[in-house]
């Protein structure tokens, strides 16, 4: 796909600040709520059966629950784009951006008041909305909340241009490369700030999805005003 037919959403930009917010993301769970991650939900299944495993069965909510939050907000999620997908006044995606935006600002604000499993719950549900909304990245699939696949994709992309001789995967492997980093960079910032603003760290977190939802709302105008 060219870039000129990308949608908005899946711009180079837009998945490098997404995945860098997902990266801050896991990493600001797991260092202030007890250790769960965010979006890593393989992370989350793993720890939970090695303490089913070790008979620790009173560690099981604080991984079970984050699991569910993150199936109900898939779900939401598909909910919100059937109802939405076909508006011309606006991409589905603000909406999903907007919530984002709100949900952990609200977790700024409550974490000091609730158990960790509560606030886990809550961040799982964000991150798994932003998982399932935003998919691709110049048409190729990736994930902003993990980085397994986007690590295999940078593999095979530069195998197919070193071995297959074919350049024009190059490119792809440094893109996805670049989604790798931001999301590694996205845990060092949050790792950094951590120490310093505690729970309010996912504040920072939430700026960053304002600059994608500022960035497609004045890609969105331009487009429009492009086609009058």
């Amino acid at each position: 796909m060219s870039k000129e037919c990308d949608p908005m959403h899946e711009h180079l930009l837009i998945g490098f600040l997404l995945t860098m917010a997902g990266g801050a993301l896991d990493a600001y769970s797991y260092l202030n709520h007890g250790q769960v991650f965010a979006g890593l939900q393989t992370g989350n299944v793993i720890l939970l059966t090695l303490h089913l495993a070790q008979g620790h069965l009173e560690m099981l909510g604080r991984y079970l629950f984050p699991l569910l939050a993150f199936f109900i907000g898939v779900f939401a999620t598909v909910s919100i784009e059937h109802h939405f997908d076909k508006n011309d006044r606006f991409l589905w995606q603000h909406i999903v951006l907007i919530v984002e935006i709100i949900g952990l600002i609200i977790v700024a604000f409550v974490s000091p008041h609730l158990k960790n499993i509560w606030v886990t719950c809550l961040i799982s549900l964000i991150a798994s909305i932003q998982y399932q909304t935003f998919r691709k990245v110049r048409g190729r699939p990736f994930a902003t909340t993990m980085t397994t696949g986007n690590l295999r994709n940078t593999a095979v992309f530069l195998w197919l241009a070193l071995l297959k001789k074919e350049p024009e995967n190059l490119r792809k492997a440094l893109e996805t490369l670049l989604i790798v980093v931001a999301f590694m960079l996205g845990a060092v910032i949050s790792g950094l700030l951590t120490p310093i603003y505690h729970n309010a760290t996912v504040l920072f977190i939430s700026a960053d999805l304002a600059c994608v939802l500022a960035i497609l709302l004045i890609m969105q105008r331009h487009g429009q005003e492009e086609a009058i």
